[in-house]
């Protein structure tokens, strides 16, 4: 796509191409990543990790490095997620790039937390929120702070883990709408595991019309599940039901074979 060195632009106008392309491939990337498209999400991440190093900018690398790393991480390849993630952070010091840093640290501590090792993961969330909140990243602020309150959820802290949801959604509200709907999924988690089904109820109907509007499916169907979690909770076994069965058929369509296997697992 870049034109020839002789009639074309300057080297400053070839690397902004480059970005452009680069850009768009992440760009289509992170959608089909987002639609559980997980191959041809890396095959997008890939060509723009070719760019990027063709370019030899070390910044431009450790984004896709991060992209890629992400992909490994919801594919459970935790070993290769950490690689990538840990070689992109590297890259981000060496030239002082903190958003890359910031989503390397993010990752990284979202591949700690499903390994149990919680003061890792709270390690990394509390770095990256504090680089992105120096650079005004609203988005991932919101994203860190919702993995700090996984941490002390999964600690039982739960009105700690609901103060730092709700200071996500705040921040999320108008910079990312897919953001704001796991904040307010995380807290009806939270309500739920204190026994208060109805808060939960209302804040995962919230979270499932965000999603279904979003047309999230993996989100729609981990919110299906939910709901038929909290009505199967409440007594209200036929509801449950059918919202197990639309979350079993969503999460097929999806291929998420460890969603799949706990809805099936509340069926039986």
């Amino acid at each position: 796509i870049l034109l020839p060195r002789g009639d074309g632009p300057g080297v400053a106008e070839r690397v902004g191409d480059q970005k452009e392309i680069m850009a768009g491939l992440n760009g289509v990337g992170e959608i089909h990543h987002l639609q559980s498209n997980y191959s041809v999400a890396m095959r997008f991440f890939e060509r723009s990790l070719a760019i990027a190093e063709g370019s030899g900018r070390k910044s431009w690398k450790g984004r896709a490095l991060v992209h890629i790393a992400d992909v490994h991480r919801l594919q459970s390849r935790y070993n290769q997620s950490i690689n990538l993630a840990q070689k992109a952070l590297a890259l981000g010091e060496e030239v002082g790039d903190k958003a890359v840093m910031a989503m390397a640290l993010n990752t990284l501590a979202r591949v700690y937390f499903p390994r149990a090792d919680y003061g890792t993961a709270l390690n990394f969330s509390e770095r990256a929120f504090k680089l992105f909140e120096t650079i005004g990243d609203k988005a991932g602020m919101a994203r860190a702070l919702l993995n700090i309150a996984g941490v002390h959820g999964v600690r039982s802290n739960f009105k700690l883990a609901v103060d730092y949801c709700e200071k996500a959604l705040a921040l999320s509200q108008t910079s990312d709408r897919t953001i704001y709907a796991t904040a307010l999924n995380n807290i009806a988690g939270y309500y739920s595991a204190q026994g208060d089904y109805g808060r939960a109820l209302e804040y995962h109907q919230r979270s499932f019309q965000i999603r279904e509007a979003l047309g999230d499916r993996p989100g729609i169907g981990q919110s299906l599940h939910n709901l038929g979690l909290i009505t199967r909770a409440t007594g209200n076994y036929r509801l449950a039901l059918a919202y197990f069965h639309k979350a079993l058929e969503m999460k097929q369509r999806v291929g998420n074979a460890g969603v799949t296997a706990s809805t099936l697992s509340s069926l039986g």
